[in-house]
């Protein structure tokens, strides 16, 4: 078996690991036939809003290269997921990265000041309300959902508390993909990395909703 079969064989995450090893240039070529198309996808989507040239979103590709390559591979030594979902949440946070700071670029030059107002993408540490994360049905909309203040870092955890099971960490990051990053369901689904159904994954969204809602509730309750 030839190098490139071997490394064809070989799991992403293993992949990942081979590519921090600046002299192993057979796994980044590797790396590039295996996850172009879904940094390319994830590229077009964050800058469909911006009003991006073609030749300003191929330069952002080349970036994002760049930025995993930078600084002895920091970015790529930096990931600590075990699944091709976490894979793909970690090159999509990557990707919002560098077009957030290609835009903060374009607003130091007086460009684009409009459309950054209202679609600045959300930020770590940003407080967001629950109503905004999990909009409550018509047959239920307890207060707290519409006053309580939640970070992402609280998110993480009622996810945590909230699911379980072999699938809980898939439905997790499937959750954040949907909620948090915007992806819609029929995106996630044509991630390789999950080989699901548009259908399965509204499946998740609703259940994973529903559970987040139960917990919320009971955190209420008992004045948790």
């Amino acid at each position: 078996m030839s190098l490139s079969e071997r490394l064809k064989a070989i799991s992403s995450v293993e992949l990942i690991t081979l590519c921090c090893d600046e002299g192993n240039h057979a796994a980044w070529d590797e790396f590039i036939n295996r996850f172009h198309k879904q940094i390319s996808l994830f590229t077009f989507r964050e800058t469909r809003t911006y009003k991006f040239k073609e030749t300003d979103i191929a330069e952002l590709i080349q970036e994002i290269y760049l930025r995993l390559l930078s600084n002895n591979r920091k970015v790529l030594k930096d990931f600590r997921g075990s699944s091709d979902a976490s894979i793909s949440a970690y090159l999509l946070t990557v990707v919002r990265s560098v077009v957030t700071d290609q835009i903060r670029r374009e607003i130091a030059q007086k460009r684009y000041a409009a459309e950054l107002s209202l679609n600045t993408p959300l930020k770590g540490d940003q407080e967001l309300t629950i109503a905004d994360l999990i909009p409550a049905s018509e047959e239920s909309s307890p207060a707290y959902i519409t006053n309580e203040k939640i970070t992402l870092d609280k998110l993480k955890k009622i996810l945590k508390v909230s699911l379980s099971g072999s699938n809980a960490k898939r439905d997790s990051i499937i959750f954040h993909l949907h909620v948090i990053n915007g992806l819609s369901c029929r995106e996630i689904a044509e991630l390789p990395a999950f080989s699901m159904t548009t259908a399965n994954v509204q499946a998740v969204v609703f259940r994973t909703k529903e559970r987040v809602r139960e917990t919320l509730g009971k955190i209420n309750a008992d004045g948790l």
